[in-house]
């Protein structure tokens, strides 16, 4: 209850605080200001935490709803009953969104941009707070976990592997397995109105620009390919042990992925080396399900992959991560940087030339039937997805499911394929789409001219507004399902990758995760950013109050540094005048130093076996001299710790 009222302190606090920034930059609401900061600290004790982490961003959702459709209308929403009889504008934030929209709900023709990012501001300050959501919230998210299993189409015999060794192995009969004879896709499930002719005209051009796409790819070879081992867990494996030891390897690995090329730094030690078998090889090759704390309304749910498969699936994210940027689609997918779709977002919410969609349990909806199609002409890769691919998954999260349960999904978050394969496949429907509803035939130049116009990452999609409409009843069709509160194709206001933007203006709010605790460093670091992020974006007062609560705790020395130093430290426009550093002149290095804390992750690598650790050297290093840095052993989860050390001035900026 101690830890509850803290949160609940730390939180009022950070309204306060807001509050007086906005009042500060719209002197005429500062009676409103008072009365809403009157009225959220009375509800939150009556509500308590839950209003500021689930109802205040679900009344954000309606806002950004409400802004696409140049219309307020009543939420329905606890503590948002409209503060006229027949008027729809709440009593809460009345006063900012009096200056968005008119008596009767209307968007005004120039609406107020900073209301909109200051309401936004207020309703999604701490959506994310570290607070752990409760069991029933666990529960009612494996529910759904389950209800969306059963929607998905079943896969075929190719991939459960119950065909012959001749047909599900190899490449030569594959073209019997997929029957590329057949019409290309076959829409399933309900959700799309759309006119079946329409669709199979849709299909056509997206199978068209997959079938070319693939082939673009070329041939996959695992031994080209880079495989390592990450410091996330694993499901046969428990913490500390080496993963560099081969364990169950399934026939369906082994026919792609054989063990003695990829199980042992040579044959020799395969030849020496023996497996570790067990009794029930099907729960040796099971992943885990996985509950990660996200926000406190649900957690995410992921799953653990068995060490082998997450070892082969390094190969397929690297092929694809080279080849994928030397196809047609080059122009549309970046899987390493998120920056090229904020900035089509921005773009968008200016000419509303393109859509933001976004996708509910996207990776959990892909079944093994779309990725056969979306596959069908790369056959050496589709058979390294088939063979590296995890079967079943081990709930031991909620009794009430079975323990062990075999997938329909193609894989789940935790599988290293999963971010690549949903990538390329919305890409090419989204491309595809925009062929059909534009009469232009799928030859390589017009793929090419509509991947320009195309922004995939993830489940983050951004399309042309002409085909906006048709890629979303073809997601529907294929068993996919869009998140109408989170997708954006009329009005002026986007969201992508972490970007909302509003007529061009980046209304993007600023999280909170945690309060500072000496105890745990990395909140301490967060708050940090935090200051930073909203200083940055003039909420003076704000970041003034999150300082000052890391300032409080007593034991840590943090500088302030100049905005553009690049150092960890309270972004600052004069840190000469705030700093009352130790100093010191090193004689040695003849340079002043200052005693201060710095973030360090630390690595904790535990010492293997001499075989196992060539394994690593030959796949994570292979190359002279071994630097201190790449040393070998099984790596754990980074720990963040706040030491204090000397440090330079110039490294903060402070000469």
């Amino acid at each position: 209850m101690s830890e509850y009222n803290s949160y609940a302190n730390y939180i009022q606090g950070l309204y306060r605080a807001m509050y007086v920034d906005i009042a500060c930059k719209l002197p005429s609401l500062r009676v409103d200001c008072e009365r809403d900061l009157k009225r959220l600290l009375s509800i939150s004790k009556t509500d308590g935490l839950p209003f500021f982490m689930i109802t205040l961003p679900e009344f954000g959702k309606h806002f950004d709803q409400c802004l696409s459709n140049h219309s307020l209308s009543l939420s329905r929403l606890p503590h948002f009953r409209a503060a006229k009889r027949r008027g729809v504008i709440p009593q809460l934030f009345k006063g900012l969104l009096q200056r968005i929209f008119g008596e009767s709900g209307e968007l005004k023709d120039q609406p107020c941009l900073d209301s909109i990012s200051f309401v936004r501001q207020l309703c999604y300050a701490v959506k994310r707070f570290g607070m752990r959501c409760p069991d029933s919230a666990t529960w009612r998210q494996i529910d759904e976990f389950y209800k969306v299993e059963g929607e998905i189409e079943p896969p075929s015999s190719y991939w459960t592997g119950e065909q012959s060794s001749a047909d599900s192995l190899g490449h030569r009969d594959l073209h019997d397995v997929l029957d590329v004879s057949l019409p290309l896709f076959r829409p399933f499930g309900s959700g799309s109105e759309a006119p079946l002719d329409r669709l199979s005209g849709a299909f056509f051009c997206v199978q068209s620009v997959a079938d070319l796409v693939a082939s673009e790819l070329g041939w996959f070879d695992p031994a080209e390919s880079r495989l390592k081992h990450g410091p996330g867990a694993v499901s046969d494996r428990r913490p500390g042990m080496t993963k560099y030891l081969p364990g169950w390897w399934p026939d369906v690995l082994e026919s792609q992925f054989p063990l003695c090329d990829y199980g042992y730094h040579n044959h020799l030690a395969a030849a020496a080396g023996s497996l570790i078998h067990t009794d029930t090889p099907v729960f040796a090759g099971a992943s885990k399900l996985i509950a990660v704390p996200k926000t406190l309304k649900a957690p995410r749910l992921i799953a653990a992959e068995p060490t082998a498969n997450q070892w082969c699936q390094q190969a397929i994210l690297n092929f694809m991560y080279k080849k994928v940027s030397h196809t047609s689609l080059r122009r549309s997918v970046n899987f390493r940087s998120q920056v090229p779709n904020q900035v089509a977002a921005l773009r968008a919410s200016i000419d509303g030339s393109s859509a933001t969609i976004d996708l509910k349990s996207a990776s959990d909806r892909i079944s093994c039937g779309l990725v056969e199609r979306m596959f069908r002409r790369n056959h050496s890769l589709l058979d390294a997805l088939r063979a590296t691919r995890t079967q079943f998954i081990l709930n031991e999260l909620d009794r009430k499911h079975p323990r062990l349960h075999r997938l329909r999904k193609f894989s789940t978050m935790g599988s290293a394929v999963t971010f690549p394969i949903q990538s390329y496949i919305f890409a090419c429907i989204a491309i595809g789409c925009f062929l059909f509803e534009n009469g232009l035939s799928p030859t390589p130049l017009n793929i090419r001219r509509a991947g320009r116009m195309v922004r995939v990452f993830g489940d983050d999609m951004i399309v042309p507004t002409t085909s906006w409409q048709l890629t979303q009843e073809t997601l529907e069709a294929l068993g996919l399902r869009v998140n109408i509160l989170k997708t954006f194709g009329v009005g002026k206001f986007r969201e992508s990758c972490g970007c909302d933007a509003y007529s061009g203006v980046d209304v993007t709010p600023i999280g909170v995760l945690s309060t500072p605790d000496v105890s745990r460093p990395g909140s301490v670091m967060s708050s940090v950013d935090s200051h930073n992020n909203f200083l940055s974006k003039g909420y003076f007062a704000t970041a003034d109050y999150i300082k000052s609560t890391v300032q409080g705790l007593r034991r840590l020395t943090i500088p302030s540094v100049p905005i553009d130093s690049g150092a960890f430290g309270w972004h600052s426009a004069d840190p000469w005048a705030e700093n009352r550093l130790r100093k010191r002149f090193n004689s040695l290095l003849q340079r002043v130093e200052v005693s201060v804390h710095v973030p360090l992750a630390k690595n904790v690598r535990t010492p293997t076996e001499v075989d196992q650790m060539l394994l690593q050297y030959f796949t994570e290093v292979c190359k002279p001299p071994l630097s201190r840095e790449e040393r070998l052993g099984t790596a754990s989860a980074a720990s963040n710790k706040l030491v204090r050390r000397w440090v330079p001035e110039r490294d903060l900026g402070l000469v």
